[in-house]
């Protein structure tokens, strides 16, 4: 019998999935011993699937559910891999994803998976070294080519044409260069410019109308009818960890299609051999030079377009790279299962959506959804509170019953305040799936606000057996055994949430938690540690943790603000994250009282700035009135916290300046 490989896509028809979905899994399914099923995450039949899977495989996309069976697959022997093909820790500002991927609790879920994985593959050698930080055992499988013409394509006889086509993600690489390149164009009269995507780069170029083609972004294929029309493909890169953690498929597109490659020189494409397969610039001076002597040379053009296209046609194809592609996970599909693992049986748990599959199935099936199933799942999946009863429905008339379509009535039910309900729909919820980790969260959440707090930590409690990576359980856990004042099992806790989910967080939480209990001396200390920890290892990505810190210290001011650290632990704070207004505005106080005025200028200074930009990004981006009247009035009552210390720090350093000033007259008079 074949071995059985579940991958689980995501809705999109975009190149990357294509790149690492799609065609290496069609490759793999033509060699022998493995029949390869492609399936949405959020399909209702992905769990079902991922419980029978002999090999799993996750592509940057998860769903918290699936902690449970990816602990009972390793338990049983069954590997998951985990794929991550961008550098996750930087996302460009323009990217459509930007929020979620800069959320650090996205972060910590991805590192979570590599952590929990049997394999982490990666797309390059670069994100290879990143994660492997994470897991010691990591496969690089570079992109490669699924189809290409039998041979090089020719191209129009017509004025050169310069093209760049691809995602917002880009929008700073081609900012880069348009200048240059625009004046470059326009200056010779027979060259033109395309450019496919969003009209926002487009716009980056400043060419006469006559001489520049937009053409909105689409399918893969209508990128390839794009590059069939372009001579020159450029690639600008800037030299930073995300673009270093991007593949070679630029050149690799470029090349299958006749075009010139002309990219950035970095590590993405050491295999470009420059002046032969390609040309690499540093700057936009050598972009010039290169596009000058293209254009002036088109015998050199032509050659080394036509080695680009004899080196990729025969060494960067999936089929040839497949191979080594089932060598590596056969080896994981033949390892022992470990011993002793202790973790619990699912093979109870079977009460999952199933799915009919063709008999006999093909060695490649790509199971689809609908247009209305797509969106109808999205809103299931959504963290909104208004999830449309139309979208329940169609899913269980489709799918059937089960647990998630419960959850969502339960959501509705909660946004309703019918707590009662809530609570019968995801105890039903469980009853066709007991490790939802979402719904037993959700569940000790409505048990603690019913002060039912001992529920309440019981449900938590089997969510964390379940799944002790999980990633939401932990506060609340912490909260439940603070209400029914266990204080050693808070502590408890919070240790296990630092611990588990490697959380800066956890101990912030730990010194309220011993303030609590009245052990104001180890609460201040811990407290004073996280702070510490976190400005000295706090990396960039997880800035918004930062803001936990203003939260926790305000709770913990009236229980901890006679000890003599107090207002020290505050001024490091603030000056860890002087964005925090609650923050600013304690130690704008502080240094006042203690005469430290500029320090306590500077700290509200930089508040007041980021507090300015705020309230414009709230008039430019809210549409509605009373959403908008409500963010200003919290902005106006910010404004007030400010403005005390603020003034009083400006009238003594605006007092200490005329004193200063006093003394100078009085000098020159002695003078």
């Amino acid at each position: 019998m074949p071995y059985t490989v579940v991958q689980f896509t995501l809705p999109l028809a975009v190149g990357d999935v294509y790149h690492r979905v799609t065609w290496p899994m069609q490759a793999l399914a033509a060699q022998p011993g493995f029949r390869v099923i492609q399936i949405q995450l959020r399909h209702p039949c992905s769990l079902r699937l991922a419980f029978d899977a002999d090999l799993l495989i996750l592509n940057m996309g998860w769903d918290v559910d699936l902690l449970p069976i990816l602990r009972w697959r390793k338990a049983k022997g069954k590997p998951t891999i985990f794929e991550v093909n961008d550098y996750i820790f930087e996302a460009h500002p323009a990217n459509p994803n930007l929020e979620f991927w800069n959320n650090p609790t996205t972060q910590q879920d991805c590192l979570c998976l590599m952590r929990l994985a049997d394999l982490v593959q990666t797309s390059s050698p670069f994100l290879a070294k990143t994660f492997q930080t994470y897991n010691s055992r990591v496969a690089v499988f570079p992109n490669q080519l699924s189809r290409l013409p039998e041979r090089l394509p020719s191209k129009p006889e017509r004025p050169p044409v310069i093209g760049w086509g691809g995602s917002m993600g880009h929008l700073q690489d081609l900012a880069n260069i348009a200048p240059a390149v625009s004046k470059w164009i326009t200056e010779h009269d027979d060259v033109s410019l395309w450019i496919m995507g969003n009209e926002a780069i487009a716009k980056f170029f400043t060419v006469p109308p006559e001489k520049k083609r937009h053409i909105p972004w689409g399918s893969m294929e209508d990128y390839e009818r794009f590059l069939s029309g372009v001579h020159i493909g450029l690639a600008p890169l800037r030299d930073n960890p995300y673009n270093r953690g991007r593949s070679d498929v630029k050149w690799l597109e470029y090349a299958a299609h006749g075009c010139v490659f002309v990219g950035q020189r970095i590590e993405t494409y050491a295999a470009v051999e420059d002046g032969k397969t390609g040309f690499l610039f540093d700057d936009n001076a050598e972009l010039l030079r290169i596009l000058d002597r293209l254009y002036q040379d088109r015998a050199l053009a032509e050659s080394v377009r036509r080695a680009a296209f004899d080196h990729v046609s025969t060494n960067r194809r999936y089929e040839t790279h497949a191979p080594e592609r089932a060598r590596i996970y056969e080896e994981l599909l033949r390892r022992e299962p470990p011993s002793g693992a202790g973790q619990a049986d699912l093979d109870v748990l079977s009460r999952f959506a199933s799915l009919k599959l063709p008999d006999p199935a093909p060695n490649f099936l790509s199971i689809p959804l609908k247009d209305d199933e797509q969106r109808a799942l999205a809103d299931l999946y959504s963290a909104r509170y208004d999830i449309p009863e139309p979208s329940i429905r169609l899913v269980e008339e489709r799918f059937g019953e089960y647990y998630l379509t419960e959850y969502a009535r339960a959501v509705i039910a909660f946004a309703r305040r019918d707590a009662a309900e809530a609570e019968r729909r995801l105890r039903r919820s469980l009853s066709f799936y007991p490790a939802a980790l979402r719904s037993l969260s959700f569940l000790g959440q409505l048990l603690i606000g019913q002060r039912r707090f001992q529920e309440a930590r019981e449900t938590l409690a089997v969510s964390v057996r379940w799944s002790p990576e999980q990633p939401s359980a932990y506060p609340h856990l912490v909260a439940a055994a603070e209400a029914l004042s266990d204080w050693p099992a808070a502590l408890d806790a919070a240790d296990q949430w630092e611990e588990r989910r490697n959380d800066p967080r956890a101990r912030l939480r730990k010194g309220l938690v011993l303030l609590r209990a009245g052990r104001v001396q180890e609460g201040i200390g811990t407290l004073s540690e996280a702070v510490a920890h976190l400005r000295d290892s706090l990396r960039y990505w997880q800035t918004p943790f930062a803001a936990d810190v203003a939260s926790t210290l305000r709770q913990a001011e009236p229980l901890a603000s006679k000890d003599s650290r107090w207002s020290d632990l505050i001024l490091k704070a603030a000056e860890m994250y002087p964005y925090g207004l609650w923050l600013a505005s304690r130690a704008g106080m502080i240094c006042f009282e203690r005469g430290e005025y500029e320090r306590g200028a500077r700290i509200l200074q930089q508040a007041r700035e980021r507090l300015l930009a705020w309230e414009w990004q709230t008039r430019e981006g809210l549409a509605a009135p009373q959403e908008y009247r409500r963010l200003i009035e919290s902005y106006r009552m910010a404004c007030e916290d400010l403005a005390n210390p603020l003034r009083q720090l400006n009238d003594s350093l605006a007092s200490r300046k005329e004193s200063c000033d006093v003394r100078s007259d009085d000098e020159s008079h002695r003078l």
